[in-house]
């Protein structure tokens, strides 16, 4: 299960703005509280022992941090800047200047910012609360339309003006109920 997981992941990675499935629908994959049955597979498949993860508040409440430590053995982190992995709603980060971009030398210690939003759609949507970004650059062939409901304002900001310069940087997997879209950092993106 975990390897086809990670396999959806990397298409979404490696293809930005394609929607894949997570977990498949048929599957009776519990959510976890507020997480989302694709979000909790997914931190279950890209952290171990050796990751740190940062939870929002809306998902250290409860049982949701428990089960992440018992299950993916993931050291749960407070300071944002220390964080591998950063698990949020998108609606909710504030400052995002606050989580590590990596550095020159090493740009692959940046955080991956895992945020949830009510729905992700391929195109232009015609929900008022749904933001349209369009995308262009490695892995898209000319340039993708894609529809999020529920990015916070400094969200919207980071990645259209992408305040670190390539090859540190965010990259990002928003996630709803059973999927996955990812927008690296090497993607440029406008809203429409």
């Amino acid at each position: 299960e975990c390897q086809n997981i990670f396999r959806q992941a990397l298409k979404a990675i490696s293809e930005p703005g394609s929607i894949v499935n997570v977990v498949d629908e048929a599957e009776q994959l519990a959510s976890l509280g507020l997480l989302s049955p694709a979000m909790f597979a997914l931190i279950h498949t890209l952290t171990d022992q050796q990751t740190t993860l940062w939870l929002a508040n809306s998902f250290s409440q409860g049982n949701i941090a428990k089960n992440l430590q018992f299950h993916a053995g993931v050291e749960l982190i407070q300071d944002k800047s220390q964080a591998m992995f950063a698990c949020a709603m998108a609606s909710e980060i504030e400052d995002i200047s606050l989580f590590n971009a990596g550095t020159d030398e090493s740009p692959e210690m940046s955080c991956s910012m895992l945020l949830q939003v009510a729905e992700l759609d391929i195109g232009d949507n015609t929900n008022n609360h749904a933001t349209t970004l369009q995308l262009t650059g490695p892995g898209i062939a000319s340039l993708k339309k894609v529809s999020l409901t529920g990015l916070s304002p400094q969200i919207i900001k980071y990645l259209v003006e992408r305040s670190h310069p390539f090859p540190r940087g965010l990259d990002f997997y928003f996630v709803s109920q059973q999927q996955l879209l990812c927008i690296p950092r090497t993607t440029k993106v406008e809203v429409i």
